[in-house]
């Protein structure tokens, strides 16, 4: 489904029993790798901590089961709407909300007006992300289980709201940049070619 012709969602058949299994055990890996290495910038926006650490690694540098499937399908969706085959990089992070946690109205800079951010929904129903465009007009996306979303970024602002549920909230969230946008003697360089 595409939403004002700035988003696209994809129906996806993913194994979520198992996504939900590597998404717990790679919340552990980075809390117990990184706890103290937030993102300030990233801090002011959401009182998630694995959030917060997102800029320490890429989820799909990790071999746990259905993370490479994921990529694989994010890949395909990208090549499809990008329409070049420019090189561009992929950085993705895990996003998992205990309850009243959520993420402010963020933009993602690295990417602004020269790439693609998205989310992929491993247990998020019920929830909402809502996009405000350059143009102010605002839009919810509707978080079901096994939905990827892809979007240009041409300056849009988006937003989740508190979550108020017992269970944990589980995205997975990435940015896709050109590769002139990449540091590559940066020495916590993650980015991986898509």
């Amino acid at each position: 489904m595409n939403y004002y012709n700035y988003v696209l969602t994809k129906e996806l058949e993913l194994d979520l029993a198992q996504l939900k299994s590597s998404c717990g055990l790679m919340r552990q890996l980075v809390l117990d790798t990184w706890s103290k290495n937030t993102d300030p910038a990233t801090v002011k926006i959401t009182n998630s901590l694995i959030t917060q650490l997102f800029k320490n690694y890429n989820i799909f540098m990790y071999s746990y089961p259905e993370f490479y499937q994921l990529y694989s399908e994010i890949k395909n969706l990208f090549r499809e709407q990008c329409g070049n085959n420019d090189p561009y990089y992929c950085q993705a992070w895990l996003n998992y909300y205990h309850t009243d946690e959520y993420v402010n109205w963020h933009q993602h800079n690295l990417s602004m007006n020269c790439g693609y951010h998205g989310f992929f929904c491993v247990d998020a129903e019920p929830s909402k992300t809502t996009y405000q465009l350059p143009d102010r007009a605002e839009f919810d996306i509707i978080g079901k289980n096994n939905l990827l979303v892809l979007s240009e970024n041409q300056g849009d602002s988006h937003r989740t709201w508190p979550w108020h549920l017992p269970e944990p909230r589980i995205t997975i969230a990435f940015d896709i940049v050109p590769a002139t946008r990449i540091n590559p003697s940066d020495r916590l360089n993650h980015w991986i070619p898509i």
